[in-house]
C-alpha cells in the first residue's frame, strides 16, 4: 500500500474535483493500487478510494499510458561506457539507392525510403515520420535517423583517412584512433537545430527550411574521447589562473561546400572536463558509421546541438578565438553574434 502526505488548495475553478495546483501525483505510475490520502495534520482522507475517484478520465488515460515507461526504466542500468546497444532494436528498414539520387554526387549511398526528404532531390536533409521514430523506441535504429547535410557526402575509405591534429603535431589514421585508446560506448540524443521550425515559420517566416518535428534521434557512439586524443598531442586543459582569455578547439568536416570546408569550435574547457564525454566516434549502434553520419569518424558532443557534431572529420586545432566560419557564425546561431 502506497501512502503520501498531500496539501490541498481549495479549489474555486468550479470542476467539482477540488484538487489544487499544488497537488502531487507520487503515484501516478501505479494506478491499479490502493490510495490513502492524508491532510495536513496526518489524518487519513478518503479511505477506500480508488484513482478512479481522484483523477479525470483524460488523467487516468495518460497515466495508463506511462505504466509500460515506467515499468521500462527500472529495468534500466547504469552504462559504464563499456556496452553495446540493445541487442534487441527494431530491424534496421531497408536500404538500397535512391532513384531521387541517380543523378546527384550521392548516387553511391544506400538511403531510407522512409525519411521525408524536406530539400528535393539533394542534398539530402530528411526526417523520419513521427509514428516510424516513435515505433522505433527509445533508440533511433540507423536507418531511421535524421540526416541533416550541407553538400555532397565525401567519399572516405577507412584506409586512407587520416586525422590531423594541430597542424601536423598529431596525425592519427583510423587504425590508430580504433587501437591506440581507450574507447566509450554511450547514447547520445541528438537534434538539429531547426527542428520545428516549419511550426516557428507557420508564425513568421524564419532562415531555413521546414523541419518538423523529427529532426531528433538517439543512437549508441563509440569511439574514444577527445580529451585523451588533446592530451596525447600535447594539448592541456585550460589554466584559469594564468590565461586572460578561454581557448577553443576548432573541428572542420572534409565535405567541399560552396560557403567553405564545415567549421566550427567548442570550449576546449568542455572538452577537457572529465565529466563531459565528447567522442570521436567511429560506430553508430554497434556498426560502422553510416557514410551519411560522417565515415569514417565524427564528433559526438553530448549536450550540443547537431551542429556542433561535425561529420566526416578531418582536422582539429585549438585557439583563443571563437570560429568565425560561416556556417560557426551564420547558420547554426539563432541570432548571430555581431561584434
Amino acid at each position: 500500500m502506497k501512502t503520501t502526505n498531500r496539501h490541498h488548495k481549495r479549489n474555486t475553478s468550479g470542476d467539482g474535483r477540488g484538487r489544487g495546483e499544488n497537488e502531487t501525483h507520487n503515484e501516478a505510475h501505479a494506478t491499479d493500487q490502493q490510495y490513502h490520502d492524508y491532510d495536513s495534520e496526518g489524518r487519513e482522507k478518503d479511505e477506500g478510494k480508488g484513482p478512479q475517484d481522484k483523477y479525470s478520465p483524460q488523467e487516468l488515460s495518460l497515466l495508463h499510458l506511462l505504466q509500460p515507461e515506467s515499468n521500462y526504466m527500472k529495468t534500466l542500468k547504469e552504462n559504464d561506457g563499456n556496452i553495446k546497444s540493445p541487442g534487441n532494436l527494431p530491424k534496421e528498414l531497408e536500404i538500397s539507392i535512391d532513384e531521387d539520387d541517380q543523378f546527384t554526387p550521392d548516387n553511391w549511398i544506400p538511403r531510407s525510403s522512409h525519411l521525408i526528404r524536406l530539400t528535393g532531390k539533394h542534398p539530402l536533409n530528411g526526417e523520419p515520420q513521427l509514428q516510424a521514430l516513435y515505433g522505433a523506441g527509445l533508440i533511433t535504429t540507423n536507418s531511421l535517423h535524421y540526416v541533416r547535410n550541407h553538400g555532397p557526402v565525401p567519399h572516405l575509405p577507412w584506409e586512407t583517412h587520416q586525422l590531423d591534429l594541430e597542424g601536423g603535431k598529431l596525425v592519427l589514421t583510423m587504425d590508430d584512433l580504433a587501437s591506440n585508446y581507450e574507447t566509450i560506448n554511450i547514447a547520445v540524443a541528438m537534434a538539429c537545430d531547426g527542428s520545428r521550425r516549419k511550426e516557428l515559420n507557420m508564425i513568421r517566416r524564419s532562415k531555413g527550411f521546414n523541419w518538423g518535428a523529427g529532426a531528433i534521434s538517439c543512437a549508441f557512439w563509440k569511439g574514444p574521447l577527445l580529451r585523451d586524443v588533446l592530451l596525447a598531442a600535447g594539448i592541456q586543459g585550460p589554466d584559469p589562473l594564468h590565461e586572460k582569455r578561454p581557448r577553443w578547439v576548432h573541428f572542420e568536416g572534409a565535405d567541399d561546400l560552396r560557403e567553405a570546408k564545415y567549421a566550427t569550435s567548442i570550449p576546449l574547457a568542455y572538452v577537457m572536463d572529465p565529466e563531459n564525454d565528447v567522442i570521436l566516434a567511429y560506430e553508430m549502434n554497434n556498426v560502422r558509421l553510416p557514410p551519411d553520419h560522417g565515415y569514417p569518424v565524427r564528433l559526438i558532443v553530448p549536450g550540443y546541438v547537431g551542429g556542433r557534431c561535425v561529420k566526416w572529420l578531418q582536422r582539429i586545432w585549438v585557439s583563443d578565438k571563437e570560429n568565425d566560419s560561416h556556417f560557426h557564425i551564420w547558420d547554426n546561431r539563432v541570432l548571430p553574434k555581431i561584434e
